[in-house]
This record gives structure tokens, C-alpha cells and sequence, in this order.
């Protein structure tokens, strides 16, 4: 049982880019249509180069006897044809269009999806280095044609859906890294065959990819370990993995380690949806606010265009235009503080000038090679607020301003009113008044 943050995180990573603002079939960058993580016919990726054929994941789970599940899931490409009707409707003979209008309502040709999961189970991730495990899995092709009847019952169009067939593999292996530690390795690969030769459009060639293809990995009882941020002992080990085309972060409640995705998309560990977020937007989550005005924003052609995309199109459209004004302004930012372990606060450096700490007094010496805002700062004086080291130990002195009207902003970590030095551009006040 997948938890619920975590299935709603993959579904964010599984439909990222499956329509893009402002979401009308007829914009120029939904008819070229694409997804990240996007697996190509090995046969098309040989002839043609340009696009992976092959996705990989490594990366180390601990424990001594480990159960493992591993979910591949993708999207399948569904071309959506529109049809309209030839001679006098007494036949049915049709002709391909972009687009029919049947009673004031659009039906459009389109590229629509369809959610695909392949699994695989290990009992014992011991007896891997042994004996690896592969599974073929394969997909039927299909085609399926829809009459459009007006209100009288009437045949007034056609919408024909089709999809091809799709093959593949999914292999998992292993080899001990350690005490009770193994390196795992999940390769997925795209063996659809090509009916017509591997020279063909890339558009062709993407009806037949696994797109959007990403790995969830469980293992109940055992630990991965972050790809990220690892354990200094296991950090050669880590960075010895190879990732191609995906990339594993820690995933569920932080602290866990049972669950971990492996994405097109690179993600942090334990990512989150953000609560703010009132649901699917596409084309760059992180822009909630920018592109929900944006909709609301579409004229109402544009939004009948939208709605005639697919159900997810609609549900965007109507739930946008759902909204309430305190969703609207929870939009606007959050500030949320990073735990303590992602940025430590030193009390205490030693550059060779003196000894700082948090609440010294000093002035502030900016280097003549710093920006603009630097230098307007120089010679003021103000608090040490916090000592801070980033993920490459460089270390930066926050300082809020004596003259700031903010100050009790700064005191409190509110963004704005504290600015970071190195300790070099800081004297300590004591030591400047008695120079």
C-alpha cells in the first residue's frame, strides 16, 4: 500500500508536462508534445540517437534479509483523432481534422494518456547477487472509435483512439557492499519492436515510448540510504552509484527510509507536495500562483478550447476557477523554516582576526568585489544573528542592521533583514574603537 503523500507525489512527477499553459491543444508547445524521463524503442534510439532507450538506478539498501518491491510506472501515449463525416452522413467514411464542433461543444485531436504500472517482487534481496530477476512486460495495441451524435441523435462526427503496442523490460540486481549493505541496480529498457522500420518520426517514435517513466522502490524493515546527503562511511559507496536518466531521494515521512523514488525529475529527499498547492498544474508546480492567474486570466473561447483537452484540462479549469479568496492569497508565499540540521548554526568561528560570535557587535567591511547591495553597506554596523555553514562548509555570518527599522525582523529570521558576510568582511567593534 502505497502512502497517500507518496502516491500523491509520484502522480505530480508521472503527468509533469502533460499540458503546458495555456493549455489549448492548438498552442504550438502542446502540439510538440513531450514528458520528462521520456524511454524510446531501443531499435529507434540505435537508428537515431538523440533520446535514451534505457533508464538506470542505483543506489544501497541496508538490512540483513531485505524484501523489496519494485513499481515501474509511465504513461503510455493514446493519439485522439477527431473525424468529421464525408458525403451526406449515410456512410461512414470520415475524414481527419483538428477539430469538430458538435452542438456549441469542441472535440479536438489530441495526444491523450494512459497510466501504466509494471511490479516486481523480491522475498529476500540476499539471494540477488545470485540469481537477478528481469520481468518482459508488454501492452497490447488498440483502437477503439467513438460516434459523436448532436441532440437529435444524429451521427455528426467521429473520435478514433489508438495506441500501439508496447514491450519492455525490468531488471533488478544486486551485489553486497558491505555488512548487510547492497549496492541495487534497476534497469528498465524500451524493447518495442517497430513495425515499419526504426526510421521514423520522432513523433511516431515518442507514441511508442514509456513516458514520464519513473521507479518506486519500497523495502519494509530496511533502510536506503540517501543518495544526497549520505552517511560519511557510505559516501565513496554513493558516489560510485550511476543514475541514468533518474535519480533516488529518500521518499515518505522524514526520518523514513523505507521508500525511495527514483525520477526524470531531481527532486530532494522526502519531497513534499506543498499544502498551499489546490492541485495538478503541469507546467512547473513551483508556480502555483503565476499560472492560476494565468488561467483565470483566459478568455472564453480559450476556455472552451481548454476543456475540450481532456478531463484533466477540465478539472484545472473548474477547479481554478473554484477558488476562494483565502486560497487565493495562501498562493501568494509561505515561509517555512528548514530544519536545524540543513543549515548548522555555529555560535562560534575563529577567523585570524578574532573570535565571532552570535549577538558580537560589529561593522561591516564588504570586499570591493562585492555586489552592489554589499557595498552600499559598508560601514554600518549591526548584530551577528547567527553563524551558518552551507553544503559545501563555506561558512556565512547573518548580521542584522543596527538602523534597520526591520531589526526585530531580522532577530527573527525573517527574510530581508538579515545580510550574509564571510567572516573576513566583519570587525568586531571592540577591537575598531580601540584601533
Amino acid at each position: 500500500m502505497i502512502p497517500e503523500a507518496i502516491q500523491r507525489l509520484v502522480e505530480a512527477v508521472l503527468y509533469e508536462g502533460h499540458v503546458l499553459y495555456p493549455y489549448r491543444a492548438s498552442a504550438l508547445k502542446n502540439r510538440q508534445r513531450w514528458a520528462f524521463g521520456g524511454l524510446f524503442p531501443r531499435a529507434y534510439v540505435a537508428a537515431q540517437g538523440g533520446d535514451p532507450c534505457r533508464m538506470q538506478v542505483q543506489c544501497l539498501l541496508s538490512g540483513a534479509h531485505p524484501p523489496l518491491s519494485v513499481r515501474l510506472r509511465f504513461l503510455q501515449v493514446v493519439a485522439r483523432q477527431a473525424g468529421r463525416l464525408e458525403g451526406d452522413g449515410s456512410s461512414p467514411a470520415w475524414a481527419p481534422v483538428p477539430m469538430i464542433e458538435v452542438d456549441g461543444r469542441p472535440y479536438v485531436s489530441w495526444e491523450e494518456a494512459l497510466e501504466r504500472e509494471v511490479e516486481l517482487h523480491v522475498v529476500d534481496v540476499s539471494e540477488l547477487p545470485a540469481r537477478p530477476r528481469s520481468e518482459c512486460f508488454s501492452f497490447d495495441a488498440a483502437r477503439d472509435t467513438k460516434w459523436v451524435r448532436d441532440a437529435g441523435d444524429r451521427v455528426a462526427g467521429v473520435l478514433v483512439r489508438s495506441r500501439e503496442a508496447l514491450s519492455g523490460t525490468l531488471e533488478v540486481l544486486a551485489e553486497p557492499a558491505g555488512a548487510a549493505l547492497y549496492l541495487l541496480t534497476v534497469r528498465v529498457t524500451n524493447e518495442t519492436p517497430l513495425e515499419h522500420g526504426a526510421v521514423i518520426p520522432r513523433a511516431a517514435a515518442h507514441r511508442c515510448a514509456l513516458a514520464s517513466a519513473h521507479v518506486l522502490l519500497a523495502a519494509p524493515g530496511a533502510r536506503f540510504i540517501s543518495m544526497t546527503d549520505p552517511p560519511p562511511a557510505m559516501a565513496a559507496a554513493v558516489a560510485a552509484c550511476r543514475n541514468d536518466g533518474a535519480w533516488p531521494v529518500l521518499a515518505g515521512e522524514p526520518g523514513q527510509a523505507e521508500w525511495m523514488l527514483a525520477s526524470p525529475i531531481i527532486l530532494y529527499d522526502y519531497p513534499q507536495i506543498a499544502p498551499e498547492s489546490r492541485g495538478d498544474l503541469y507546467d512547473g508546480t513551483e508556480i502555483d500562483e503565476i499560472l492560476s492567474l494565468r488561467v483565470m486570466a483566459l478568455g472564453e473561447e480559450e476556455q472552451r478550447e481548454v476543456a475540450a483537452v481532456d478531463e484533466r484540462a477540465r478539472a484545472l479549469l473548474a477547479r481554478t476557477a473554484a477558488m476562494t479568496p483565502p486560497q487565493w492569497r495562501a498562493l501568494h508565499g509561505a515561509f517555512r523554516e528548514s530544519p536545524p540540521a540543513d543549515r548548522p548554526r555555529l555560535p562560534t568561528i575563529r577567523p585570524p582576526e578574532a573570535i565571532l560570535c552570535v549577538g558580537a557587535r560589529v561593522r561591516l567591511h564588504p570586499r570591493r568585489d562585492g555586489d552592489v547591495m554589499d557595498l552600499a553597506l559598508a560601514g554600518r554596523t549591526g548584530v551577528i544573528e547567527g553563524i551558518e555553514s552551507d553544503f559545501e562548509d563555506r561558512m556565512h555570518v547573518a548580521v542584522t542592521l543596527d538602523d534597520d527599522p526591520g531589526h526585530d525582523l531580522g532577530l527573527a529570521r525573517m527574510p530581508g533583514h538579515r545580510f550574509f558576510f564571510a567572516p573576513d568582511e566583519l570587525a568586531l567593534i571592540e577591537e575598531a574603537a580601540g584601533a
